[in-house]
């Protein structure tokens, strides 16, 4: 694994996220995908840029999208 890999591993790890009451991203999308991609990047193999794609929480709590893009921006994801 890569310097790159790592560093991008140690951001999603560290990664915290506000809440809204409705209309954020489903957090079960968001904490799976994430999962995901550090399982991905642990075994060296890339993660395509545009492949994220969420449903947003309806009646129910969500993770804050302007937090969520950001990381992914980042992470050129």
């Amino acid at each position: 694994m890569d310097d790159q890999a790592e560093a991008a591993i140690a951001r999603i790890k560290g990664a915290q996220f506000g809440t809204t009451r409705w209309g954020g991203y489903d957090e079960r999308e968001v904490d799976d995908f994430l999962d995901e991609m550090v399982a991905r990047l642990s075994r060296g193999e890339p993660v395509e840029p545009g492949s994220a794609a969420f449903t947003r929480a309806h009646l129910r709590p969500g993770y804050r999208c302007a937090d969520v893009d950001a990381l992914l921006g980042e992470l050129g994801v």
